[in-house]
């Protein structure tokens, strides 16, 4: 068995949350200053900064370690699992397990939400969090107020999607005008949405036009382009 699977092996299960701080280190068994080195290498490897970090350290302990000592940092971090293999003067190679984690504040529901709900202010609410491992590719936006419920949730329960969505532009039933562009020639036909759509969103519209169904993209209020 590999030194790095051996170290696996022999760690406990996955620490509990710990309280939100910039840099914190679960029983210490590392001098301050090699910890801020590790945390510095793993935000390199996550390609953040060290802000919000949480190490938890393994069983054993580098108290006796110089804060210079050469290390290197084994693994991809996947739910926040590396190995600090640092070097020693004239004594075998020291080996530590590492979890790492990032805090981050993220959107919760305040209260229970129904289905079909439009956020206000007084549903949403900022807390901090803690996830174990890299960060999470952010949303392509922030929820809003406005924003609409798409299955009940209970307070507490974060605002993510497809949990909650961006409100629709296009209604399904009501007239929308379709678009088509092709270099500098332009025409617009009117027609019916089939579906609600959000902005960027895809619609099927009937037109009164021997188009019949088309797809398109939902781009403004009552608005849609033809896909091409």
């Amino acid at each position: 068995m590999g030194l790095l699977a051996t170290l696996v092996a022999a760690l406990p299960g996955p620490a509990r949350a710990q309280a939100p701080v910039r840099l914190a280190a679960q029983a210490a068994p590392v001098p301050a200053r090699l910890q801020a080195r590790v945390a510095e290498a793993v935000a390199r490897t996550w390609g953040v900064d060290t802000t919000g970090m949480v190490l938890s350290w393994g069983v054993g302990s580098l108290a006796d370690v110089p804060d210079t000592s050469n290390f290197r940092l084994l693994g991809n971090g996947e739910g926040g699992w590396f190995a600090v293999m640092v070097e020693r003067p004239d004594r075998p190679v020291a080996a530590i397990r590492l979890r790492a984690g990032l805090v981050r504040e993220r959107l919760v529901a305040a209260r229970a939400l129904r289905s079909g709900l439009r956020l206000v202010a007084g549903d949403i609410r900022r807390e901090q969090h803690l996830r174990w491992g890299p960060p999470e590719a952010p949303d392509e936006a922030d929820v809003q107020e406005g924003w609409v419920v798409r299955r009940p949730l209970s307070a507490g329960e974060e605002l993510l999607r497809p949990r909650v969505e961006p409100p629709p532009v296009v209604l399904a039933g009501q007239p929308v005008r379709l678009l088509w562009q092709e270099g500098n020639v332009a025409v617009a036909i009117e027609g019916t949405a089939l579906n609600d759509a959000a902005l960027g969103a895809a619609v099927r519209i009937r037109t009164t036009r021997r188009q019949g169904i088309v797809q398109a993209t939902a781009t403004a209020p009552g608005e849609a382009r033809m896909m091409r």
